[in-house]
């Protein structure tokens, strides 16, 4: 693990930063590429830009989220057995939003008339 900045300043944000084993050797420049791309530092000042952008595409959503959730559900369902399954099950309908999973209001309590 390295701590880095990218900024100029010593009041600039410090990052952790994480090479893969075989990278260990390269380190140098590749926090250089990665400290001229933070130059233009938009929108996050001092972060490399190319990082912003795999944070922003690496993201799961939609469909991906759905099956990832469901594997951990079904994986917290049986590792408590069977006796406390429906409280799983009744925490889960408890905490879903099933109006705006229907309607596909993100963020909203209520469905709106159309």
């Amino acid at each position: 693990m390295y701590f880095v900045r990218f900024g100029p300043h010593p009041g600039d944000p410090i990052w952790t930063a994480d090479l893969l084993a075989w990278q260990r050797q390269d380190a140098q420049a590749v926090f250089g590429h990665l400290q001229a791309d933070a130059a233009a530092g938009f929108p996050v000042p001092f972060y490399p830009f190319s990082l912003q952008q795999a944070d922003a595409h690496s993201r799961v959503a939609d469909l991906d989220l759905d099956i990832i959730e469901d594997g951990l559900v079904g994986a917290v369902r049986e590792h408590v057995g069977d006796g406390k399954r429906h409280i799983v099950d009744a925490l889960l309908l408890a905490t879903q939003n099933v109006a705006a999973r229907r309607y596909g209001l993100c963020g909203s309590s209520t469905p709106t008339p159309s």
